[in-house]
């Protein structure tokens, strides 16, 4: 079977896993790295405005159509809204 280790008596990882045949490859090649670099940069710039802008508008419109709002008491409980989950996003994220 496979030699425990004497002082921990852990059995090595190669020893459970046996021989792998999976080849990694050890170098990125930099053309590579640039398009996974904008492909992140572009993710990540959709994302912001979705979220900061288009959200962000289309509730204070719906908030003033369908419930009779104005722009102020739409905004306002935007805010509010908005500020609680931050709140709540800080307490959860681990320090």
């Amino acid at each position: 079977m496979s030699k425990k280790n004497e002082e921990s008596e852990i059995e090595p990882l190669s020893a459970i896993a046996g021989e792998s045949d999976i080849e990694f490859e050890t170098e990125t090649s930099k053309r590579n790295v640039f398009f996974w670099a904008m492909y992140d940069l572009a993710n990540t710039i959709y994302s912001m405005v979705i979220v900061s802008l288009i959200i962000n508008r289309y509730i204070l419109v719906i908030g003033q159509l369908e419930q009779g709002m104005t722009y102020g008491e739409a905004s306002l409980l935007y805010g509010v809204i908005s500020s609680i989950m931050q709140i709540g996003v800080a307490i959860m994220v681990p320090i």
